[in-house]
């Protein structure tokens, strides 16, 4: 990325430089270090300040921004009188968020060159149970890469702080689940300079309804293949939304699902137990990215209602929400008994397995239709009690088989393209 202003640049590091001085106690008379208020008190006084200042001034893309309200469209809006009140809001909170200064000042540059605003969407998760090994491999990269800039990746200390404060996660004592994992989403909007009294075009206001429409739907797409790929409780339940950058991310905003039940919440938890099974769901998700350049939509579909199905607390609306995903899976419409669907199901297990699945989909089909017909699952369970399963146990067969099909069909489509038409994964190509 170019740097527009080498001048400002050498400013700003001679002022972190000062900054970092002030920020420890080494060399200094009192016995605790400064608070931060006095440390920007100080800065605000020495000739590094003043010299950004003028550097500041000087730029005009930058000095252009001062005494206007820039509009961050659904969320508010910033306003910088002048650069003194800039230089104190940015080293007053975010230069811990960068892991050097030309990566923060590249940061600091585009918020004011570039025409619009980046916008990150960040939903919080809740269920998951990771290895040592996995946890310490996301301490400081994603956990997961998706389509596009969408990620898992575990959040920073002022998110996890906002995550809290605005009820989108649950405080859990569970191993690792005080580090939270988060769905994160970009997209942009143009940025707007406003004198006081205006507002927002309808344009502007409709194109960041549509990113934020776009992005909501990334997250939940996200958590279907996250959710088909293991058994597990794992949740979102809203998020924040954000302007990303070290100037314009001070306002947030929520928004929200129902928080998972706490029945819901005991269940199984979602576990990833080591580098290797992170590393087959990463190729999961690759699969599907390749998997749907050329079409398979009803992939997307089956996925979306096993997601469903994970959501319900009432067992008997789950088996209903995995059938009709095996439905959409194999391409079948419904029929009384089945038979059609369950055996496209079992093909897709090994050669070994396939009587005990036809068996039990096709049990589950009976018991389903007892749910929609009596009212009752165990009407048809009680008249066939030689078979030895109770409800739980046919639920649990009918969504673990469906997720190996699915999984299977995701798989050989996308080999199926790779051998065909010579596509790669995404992190095969570094992507």
């Amino acid at each position: 990325m170019q740097i527009h202003n080498p001048k400002l640049r050498e400013a700003l590091s001679d002022l972190h430089s000062r900054w970092q001085e002030m920020a420890s106690a080494d060399g200094r008379a009192e016995p605790k270090p400064p608070t931060q208020q006095q440390i920007l008190l100080e800065l605000a006084m020495s000739e590094e300040f003043s010299r950004c200042v003028d550097e500041l001034n000087y730029d005009r893309t930058i000095a252009k921004h001062f005494g206007h309200f820039i509009a961050a469209v659904g969320i508010g809006h910033f306003h910088f009188q002048g650069p003194q009140q800039l230089l104190t809001a940015v080293f007053g909170s975010h230069f811990c968020q960068f892991e050097s200064f030309d990566t923060f000042y590249l940061a600091f540059e585009s918020a004011f060159y570039e025409s619009d605003l980046t916008y990150s969407v960040i939903a919080p998760l809740e269920g998951w149970l990771l290895a040592d090994e996995v946890h310490d491999f996301a301490s400081n990269k994603p956990l997961i890469h998706f389509a596009g800039s969408i990620e898992i990746r575990r959040l920073k200390k002022d998110e996890e702080h906002l995550a809290q404060e605005h009820e989108l996660v649950r405080k859990l004592s569970t191993k690792h689940a005080t580090e939270i994992y988060g769905i994160v989403v970009d997209f942009r909007v143009p940025k707007q300079l406003l004198s006081a009294g205006q507002s927002c075009s309808p344009y502007d206001e409709s194109k960041m309804n549509a990113g934020f429409g776009e992005a909501v739907e990334a997250i939940e797409e996200s958590l279907q293949i996250v959710r088909t790929f293991k058994e597990g409780n794992v949740h979102q339940s809203g998020g924040l939304i954000r302007i990303k950058g070290p100037v314009f991310e001070g306002l947030t905003r929520s928004w929200f699902k129902a928080l998972p039940s706490p029945f819901l919440q005991s269940g199984r938890r979602y576990s990833l137990d080591s580098l290797e099974e992170l590393k087959q769901l990463q190729e999961f998700v690759d699969a599907i990215t390749v998997a749907m350049l050329r079409g398979g939509k009803h992939l997307i579909t089956s996925m979306r209602w096993l997601s469903y199905a994970v959501d319900q607390e009432r067992m008997d609306d789950k088996l209903i929400h995995l059938l009709i995903a095996c439905e959409a899976l194999t391409q079948i419409a419904g029929t009384k008994n089945g038979i059609p669907i369950s055996r496209k199901i079992a093909a897709s297990h090994p050669e070994g397995m396939q009587k005990s699945v036809l068996s039990n989909m096709l049990d589950a089909y009976q018991v389903r239709n007892a749910i929609l017909h009596q009212g009752d699952p165990n009407y048809w369970l009680e008249g066939n009690s030689g078979l030895g399963k109770d409800f739980l146990t046919v639920v649990y067969l009918a969504e673990a088989h469906l997720r190996t099909a699915l999984k299977a069909c995701i798989l050989e489509a996308a080999q199926l393209l790779i051998e065909r038409e010579g596509l790669r994964y995404p992190s095969a190509m570094g992507e």
